[in-house]
């Protein structure tokens, strides 16, 4: 019971009762004013991300992430199982960790995105610090609802939205699904077509074209081999935002090697799920380089380059360059680099830079008898050429080389350029990532 002091007035007065009339009214409009706002605060959600397990928490926490609430229906009293209820430890190929995986690591020890940090942390991960970092992670999450050992009843698909009712027979109106079950549990309630599937399987990322590699949602470790994922291995069995494993089930398992490259497809069902339930569009419709900034907004490491530690301050500058397949990747086994220490061969980046750039093809008349190998100067002047800049980008160059570009050794316009250099300055001053392609990669004019 509430009780509230009005002043010493006279009870029998009847000024006395239209003050707490009034008094009353004021406080009732208020706390129903603060009740209608809650109300309207707490929106229904949009995504709705089912099954326990690494897959399903990346899905789950980067829909969030990316904007609309969230609901997180976990078929088990454990998160994610893999890594909760025994001691694991697991080695990966070099330079394989991102995302929401290698925040997990890293909120183990509050620590900075770290590749040398993270091999040492997943030699043996205990199961309460690994449950205490997901737990964390997902407390900083305001738009992410959880609902632990519940089962889906029924699914039923509506106009443009799909209605879903739980074991305890409480429902939702949601405008995207994601089966990220091992099993696919929901495979009886995805109302596909048999009959419009194909089989499709994620590849070696070795086995990519560049327009391949420009359509790139996430890659990694599958077995000591490095595996890509496309937007449309994602989206093939896609139906009307229901989205399952199927485009890649050849390489879903729960050998623990895996996890950073489950945690990764995750992650990219999440941001696509999120996009088409934010924009309200077909999948059909998804910007590719929408999706991949939105992804490496929230540390994607989509291309995972063994000769780029994550922690590098021009991380993010030589995945841009990578996504728009400048440069041919570099194999050596199963270690994919982009040539870091390499020179920049004129032949190399002619037929790329004609794509990319109408103007380039006046620069190479000029220029291609006399160029080889890149110097800066003539990586200078190439890139100002195509990207309608001035000479102030020289003297920029030359104060920054240090302070703000963080390359090695001193600025000399005669030096012979790396890849590593040419890639970052590229990125800065005339970005073919930002070049439209489309969803199979192709550059749209």
């Amino acid at each position: 019971m509430l009780f509230f002091t009005f002043g010493f007035s006279n009870p029998r007065s009847s000024t006395y009762l239209f003050n707490m009339k009034l008094k009353f009214s004021s406080l009732f409009f208020f706390v129903f004013s603060v009740l209608l706002t809650f109300a309207q605060k707490k929106k229904e959600p949009q995504v709705l991300v089912f099954g326990s397990g690494i897959i399903g928490y990346s899905a789950a926490v980067q829909a969030s992430l990316s904007g609309v609430q969230t609901l997180w229906i976990v078929d088990d009293d454990v998160l994610v199982p893999e890594f909760m209820l025994r001691p694991t430890g697991l080695e990966n190929l070099p330079n394989v960790d991102g995302g929401i995986w290698l925040k997990t690591l890293m909120s183990i020890r509050a620590s900075a995105p770290s590749d040398s940090l993270a091999r040492i942390d997943k030699q043996e991960l205990n199961p309460r610090l690994f449950e205490n970092a997901v737990e964390k992670v997902i407390s900083q999450q305001t738009n992410l609802t959880i609902v632990r050992s519940s089962k889906i009843a029924a699914i039923n698909k509506k106009r443009r939205t799909w209605e879903v009712i739980l074991g305890n027979r409480y429902s939702y109106t949601i405008n995207c699904i994601i089966d990220a079950s091992i099993d696919q549990k929901l495979s009886l309630f995805s109302h596909k077509d048999d009959n419009e599937q194909k089989n499709t399987k994620a590849r070696k990322l070795e086995e990519f074209s560049p327009s391949d590699i420009r359509s790139l949602v996430a890659a990694g470790e599958f077995h000591n081999d490095i595996y890509g994922v496309q937007l449309a291995d994602l989206i093939h069995y896609e139906n009307n935002g229901f989205f399952n494993l199927a485009g890649v089930s050849n390489i879903i398992d729960t050998v623990a090697s895996t996890a950073p490259l489950r945690s990764c497809i995750g992650q990219a069902l999440g941001a696509t799920a999120a996009y088409l339930a934010f924009f309200k569009k077909e999948s059909s419709e998804i910007a590719i380089r929408e999706l991949q900034t939105e992804l490496m907004n929230y540390g994607a490491r989509i291309l995972p380059y063994q000769d780029l530690s994550i922690d590098d301050p021009n991380f993010l500058a030589i995945q841009r360059v990578g996504l728009a397949a400048v440069f041919e990747a570099k194999w050596q086994g199963n270690l994919v680099s982009f040539g870091r220490e390499d020179k920049v061969i004129n032949t190399e980046i002619k037929q790329i830079f004609n794509q990319l750039y109408s103007r380039s093809q006046l620069w190479f008349l000029e220029n291609n008898a006399r160029v080889d190998e890149l110097t800066l100067k003539d990586a200078l002047s190439l890139i100002k050429f195509v990207g309608l800049r001035g000479d102030e980008i020289d003297r920029e160059v030359q104060r920054y080389w240090s302070e703000k570009f963080n390359f090695s050794g001193t600025y000399d316009e005669d030096r012979l350029l790396r890849r590593y250099e040419f890639m970052v300055l590229l990125d800065r001053y005339a970005s073919p990532y930002v070049k439209k392609v489309s969803q199979q990669g192709n550059f749209v004019f």
